[in-house]
């Protein structure tokens, strides 16, 4: 199963939410010690990362979204301790 592509049940659902309410949400990422680009590009999955927010950083603000908070958790409340 993955957790990256929704079905074409669930995306129904999210598409038929109120459109005039806000929508949240919360992702949880696990970065490669190495990025993997068809391309062969050499980075981080850290610089990966971060490149992939700075593109779509202003696509979400021209589109009334905003990030709310970005950075490392303490502790894993819930769920396998040796991911973090």
């Amino acid at each position: 199963m993955t957790h990256v592509d929704p079905t074409k049940e669930r995306f129904g659902a999210f598409k038929n939410l109120p459109q005039d309410e806000p929508v949240h949400m919360l992702n949880l990422v696990r970065l490669r010690d190495k990025a993997a680009y068809p391309d062969g590009r050499d980075a981080t999955g850290r610089e990966a990362y971060q490149a992939y927010s700075r593109e779509s950083g202003p696509v979400f603000r021209r589109l009334g979204g905003r990030q709310l908070w970005i950075g490392r958790p303490d502790v894993t409340l819930i769920g396998p301790e040796d991911e973090r």
